[in-house]
C-alpha cells in the first residue's frame, strides 16, 4: 500500500463506523466519538471507543457510547451475529489482505470473526488517524495480517524476547564487548560508510515468518550469523530458493540456558552464546548451526519442540561462531549518542541481532516509510522490550536519517519484511531511542562454514524475456551493418583520392602557398 492509497483507508474507516450492511438483510451502527476518545482506546490494546447496535433480530442492547470497550465484550455471542460479521471480514480481507491466512494455534481459543472485525476497527482508526495527519507524516499505516490478531494471539505468537533476567550478566555471561573505537574485542578503527544496507547487497537470507510460536530470539540471532557467514565468505547471495539459511529451529529445541523458553521467549545475549559454546552433536568442536534445510522450522504452531535433536543422522553443523560480542547492554551508562555511534560502527562490519518494543497498534499496521515516532511504542525500561529483530543497515544521508531492520513477521508485512527507524531521535526517554531499539544488541564477531556453491546473481541477458533478446539481437545486427557501411563508405572515398589526375597532382606540387 502506498501513501496514495490513505483515502481507501479512510472510506473503508467511514463505512465501518457509518453502518451499511455487507450481508443480505442485516445492517448495524457504529457511532463514532471523538477523535480524542478513538485514539485513546484504539492505542489500548484490543480496546475501542464505538457504541455498536445489535443486527437485525438479534435480542440485544448497544454498548454505552463514547466508552472504552473490551473487544470481547462486544463481540460475545450476546451482543453480535457471527455470521454477519463473517461476511463483512470476509469482504474486507479479500480487498485489502488477499493473502492473509488464519493462524491455526492450539495455545489459544478460536477466534470468532467478531473478535477479528472489532480487532479491523481499532487498527482503521489508527490506521486514518496518522494517515491523514497534515503534514503527513514519513510513513504510513495498512491493514497488515498483524492488525486482525488479538491481545493474547500477538503479545504471546508474534513477539518472544524474555527479559526477566534481564542483563547482560544474567542472559550474555562473559560475553566480550564490541569496542568500536579500538582496544578490545572486535572494534572498527576508521570512521563508519554514511550508508550499509546488506540487505540490498545480498549478504541477507530470506525473511522468515515466526508464525505463532514467540521465537523471534531464535530467528533473529540465526539471522545474523547467516549474514556473518556471508560476509566471511566474501560472497553475496542472491538467492531466491534460500538455500542458505541456517536452523533457528535448532535454538527453539536446545537452548534452555539464560531465561531461553523455547516458543514461550528468549534471549538474544543468551543465544548468541549458546551457539558458539555448545556441541549439541558431539563433533568435538564448539557449538555451531546447522542448516535449515537439515532441520526446518516444525513450531509455527506455537508448540515447542522439547527434543534436541537433528532429524538427520550425521549432520554437522553449517556454521560457527568465532566468538560473540555485545554491542549495547541493557545496565550499560551510555549516552544516546555513545549508543547509536557504537550501533552504527558495528552494523558497518555485519548485520546485528537487536532488542525493541513492538506491541502497539503503530508498528503491528506499518506498511512502508521511516518511522520518526514511537507513540505507544515509548520504551525506557526493561519491562517493555518484548521483541527481536535484525539491524541490517544505515543511511546517514538520507532527508531523515533511519536505521534498516528485518522483522520475523514474514515478508508481506511491512517493506517486504523490512521496516525503518529514525535514527537520531532520542525519543523521550533520551537513552535509548525511538522503539527502545539501542537498549540492547548482539552479535558474532566472525562465522565460519561453507556455503553451498550458488550461480552469480542473474545478470539481464538471464531475466530477459524471448522478445526483449530478439530485439537486442535485431538492434545489434542493424548496428553492425550501419558501421559497416560507414566503414565501405570511408573506404570508397580514401580510394578516390588516392586515384586523383596526375595533372593535379602536378598542379598541387608545383602551387605556392
Amino acid at each position: 500500500m502506498t501513501f496514495a492509497t490513505a483515502p481507501r483507508i479512510l472510506l473503508l474507516v467511514h463505512l465501518l463506523l457509518h453502518s451499511t450492511s455487507y450481508a443480505s438483510g442485516q445492517a448495524t451502527t457504529v457511532d463514532e466519538c471523538s477523535t480524542e476518545d478513538q485514539l485513546a482506546c484504539a492505542t489500548s490494546s484490543n480496546r475501542t471507543c464505538v457504541a455498536v447496535a445489535a443486527p437485525a433480530g438479534a435480542a440485544a442492547e448497544p454498548t454505552t457510547k463514547g466508552a472504552c470497550h473490551d473487544i470481547a465484550d462486544m463481540s460475545s455471542s450476546t451482543t453480535t451475529d457471527d455470521a454477519y460479521y463473517s461476511s463483512m471480514l470476509e469482504g474486507i480481507l479479500s480487498a485489502y489482505l488477499p493473502d492473509y491466512v488464519d493462524q491455526d494455534n492450539p495455545k489459544f481459543p478460536s477466534v470468532s470473526s467478531g473478535d477479528r472485525m472489532m480487532r479491523l476497527i481499532a487498527a482503521a482508526r489508527v490506521i486514518s488517524y496518522w494517515n491523514s495527519m497534515t503534514p503527513p507524516p514519513e510513513f504510513s499505516l495498512g491493514f497488515t495480517s498483524e492488525s486482525l490478531l488479538t491481545e493474547e494471539e500477538f503479545r504471546l505468537g508474534r513477539l518472544g524476547v524474555n527479559y526477566s533476567l534481564a542483563t547482560t550478566g544474567g542472559g550474555g555471561g562473559s560475553m566480550p564487548r564490541f569496542e568500536y573505537g579500538g582496544g578490545g574485542g572486535r572494534g572498527l578503527e576508521a570512521a563508519a560508510a554514511p550508508a550499509v544496507d546488506w540487505a540490498a547487497d545480498g549478504y541477507t537470507t530470506k525473511v522468515k515468518n515466526q508464525g505463532m510460536c514467540g521465537c523471534c530470539w531464535a530467528v533473529s540471532t540465526t539471522a545474523s550469523v547467516e549474514s556473518a557467514l556471508m560476509i566471511t565468505n566474501r560472497t553475496s547471495r542472491f538467492d531466491s530458493m534460500d538455500t542458505n539459511s541456517l536452523s533457528f529451529q535448532q535454538l527453539i529445541s536446545c537452548d534452555d540456558e539464560g531465561g531461553n523458553s523455547g516458543c514461550d521467549g528468549g534471549n538474544i545475549l543468551a543465544a548468541t552464546r549458546y551457539i558458539w559454546e555448545h556441541d549439541q552433536f558431539g563433533n568435538g568442536g564448539f557449538g555451531g548451526l546447522v542448516s535449515y534445510a537439515d532441520w526446518p522450522y516444525t513450531d509455527i504452531k506455537g508448540s515447542t519442540s522439547d527434543e534436541c535433536k537433528v532429524p538427520t543422522s550425521g549432520t554437522s553443523p553449517s556454521a560457527y561462531l568465532n566468538y560473540p560480542q555485545v554491542v549495547n547492554a541493557i545496565d550499560d551508562r551510555s549516552t544516546f549518542e555513545e549508543r547509536r555511534d557504537r550501533l552504527m560502527a558495528a552494523v558497518s562490519m555485519q548485520p546485528v541481532t537487536s532488542v525493541l518494543k513492538s506491541d502497539c497498534e503503530l508498528l503491528m499496521n506499518y506498511k512502508e516509510g521511516v518511522l520518526t515516532t514511537d507513540a505507544e511504542c515509548r520504551c525506557c525500561e526493561t519491562s517493555c522490550i518484548d521483541h527481536a529483530v535484525v539491524i541490517v543497515g544505515y543511511n546517514t544521508t538520507a532527508p531523515t536519517p533511519y536505521w534498516k531492520l528485518r522483522n520475523s513477521w514474514g515478508m508481506e508485512w511491512g517493506e517486504g519484511g523490512y521496516f525503518r527507524i529514525a535514527m537520531n531521535d532520542a525519543g523521550d526517554c533520551g537513552t535509548w531511542g525511538l522503539f527502545g531499539m539501542l537498549a540492547e544488541q548482539a552479535m558474532p564477531s566472525e562465522a565460519y562454514g561453507t556455503l553451498e556453491e550458488l550461480p552469480d546473481r542473474p545478470g539481464w541477458w538471464e531475466t530477459s524475456s524471448t522478445a526483449q533478446k530478439t530485439l537486442v539481437i535485431v538492434a545489434s545486427i542493424l548496428g553492425f551493418l550501419c558501421v559497416c557501411g560507414g566503414l565501405g563508405a570511408l573506404w570508397r572515398k580514401c580510394s578516390r583520392r588516392k586515384g586523383s589526375s596526375p595533372e593535379r597532382s602536378k598542379d598541387l606540387e608545383g602551387a605556392e602557398y
